[in-house]
């Protein structure tokens, strides 16, 4: 009798001890989340400053500042559209014609979607350097 009860003792401490880290990894599980999420949530502030100030530049004229920022921005992510497309209207408007074409075309290639946005740039370069 008196083992009976040791073994259901032990069957029950090895149960706590599962369910234990079972929640131990839960509690891990959900700590990782929670950074992943917070991780996504300041790449996207991030991302929704630079595309603020970039506008701001670009509609205050600010176009050697708008270079930098941009410039700046490329640095971590080389291929980063908005970055590219900013780049692109600040030499556009400093009538670097030969950079902003190449930057209008890179934006063209990298994001499909944004053709129509950056072709009547490339056709009034094309008229302008024709």
């Amino acid at each position: 009798m008196e083992n009976e009860i040791l073994q259901s003792l032990n069957e029950i401490k090895i149960i706590m001890y599962i369910v234990l880290a079972v929640l131990g990894l839960g509690v891990v599980l959900a700590v990782f989340m929670i950074i992943g999420v917070t991780s996504k949530i300041l790449k996207y502030k991030k991302q929704e400053e630079f595309n603020f100030l970039g506008q701001e530049m670009l509609d205050k004229d600010c176009n050697k500042e708008l270079i930098e920022h941009a410039k700046e921005h490329l640095e971590e992510r080389p291929n980063h559209t908005y970055a590219l497309w900013y780049l692109a209207k600040a030499y556009y408007n400093l009538k670097n014609y030969a950079q902003a074409k190449e930057l209008f075309e890179k934006v063209g290639k990298i994001e499909p979607s944004w053709l129509e946005t950056v072709e009547p740039y490339l056709d009034e370069i094309k008229d302008i350097q024709d």
